[in-house]
C-alpha cells in the first residue's frame, strides 16, 4: 500500500512538471517555512516565469505557473539574507517586474482569481492557490535563497 502511495505522488509531480515545463514546486506546509533554492534555481524560475510570461496571456498560465510568479515577485520585495541594505538588482529582475507591469499583473491576477481577501501587510491572499502576493506574506508565499553546500 505504501509503495503504490509513493508511486501516485511520483505520478502526480511528473503530471503537475509537464504543465508548460514546469519545475514541479512542492508546497510548504508550515507558514514559517519558506521554500529553500539556491540562487541559480531562483534565476532559472525567474528566467521562465519571464518566457511564460512574454508567450502567453495571464489567464493561460497554470496555476502553479502563478504561484512560482508570486513566490518571485514576494521574494524580489525582500532583502536578500540578514542584509537590510542588499536587494535583487539584476537586470533580469528588473525586466521581469517590468514585464509584468506592463501586462497588469496585480489588476489580471485579481480577475483570474476573484476569490481572494486582503492579507497582512497589505496585502492579498488567493484562496485557490492558498498564497499571499505582496504585503507581508508568510514565509511559504516566497522563496528562501540559500548557499549551496
Amino acid at each position: 500500500m505504501k509503495i503504490r502511495h509513493n508511486i501516485l505522488i511520483l505520478i502526480f509531480f511528473y503530471l503537475n512538471s509537464v504543465s508548460h515545463g514546469q519545475i514541479p514546486v512542492v508546497e510548504a506546509k508550515n507558514q514559517d517555512i519558506a521554500q529553500r533554492i539556491t540562487i541559480s534555481q531562483f534565476d532559472t524560475l525567474v528566467k521562465r516565469s519571464t518566457f511564460l510570461s512574454k508567450t502567453y496571456s495571464l489567464n493561460q498560465l497554470t496555476d502553479s505557473d502563478h504561484i512560482v510568479i508570486i513566490k518571485i515577485l514576494n521574494t524580489l520585495a525582500e532583502p536578500i539574507g540578514k542584509d537590510l541594505n542588499k536587494k535583487f538588482t539584476s537586470s533580469q529582475y528588473e525586466r521581469f517586474k517590468n514585464l509584468l507591469a506592463q501586462k497588469k499583473y496585480l489588476t489580471e491576477i485579481l480577475n483570474i482569481y476573484p476569490e481572494n481577501t486582503y492579507s497582512r501587510g497589505p496585502g492579498v491572499y488567493f484562496k485557490k492557490l492558498d498564497i499571499e502576493l505582496l504585503g507581508s506574506p508568510h514565509q511559504y508565499s516566497k522563496f528562501e535563497i540559500i548557499r549551496r553546500g
